[in-house]
């Protein structure tokens, strides 16, 4: 007989383990200096910016 196991970090991440803690669903606006520290309300946070820089005097 066998035996199928299987995970989903979805409802991993959804369940009791999450529990009390804020969920963003959606981006939101930063605004600093609030956004410059942690956030306690949220389990897991993390901060990162792509972007490209060009010199008011070209490249």
């Amino acid at each position: 007989m066998e035996t199928a196991v299987s995970a989903n970090i979805t409802s991993y991440l959804s369940g009791e383990q999450s529990a009390g803690f804020a969920r963003a669903t959606e981006p939101g606006a930063i605004q600093f200096p609030r956004d410059l520290g942690a956030h306690d309300e949220y389990q897991t946070e993390w901060w990162y910016y792509t972007g490209n820089l060009q010199a008011s005097d070209g490249p």
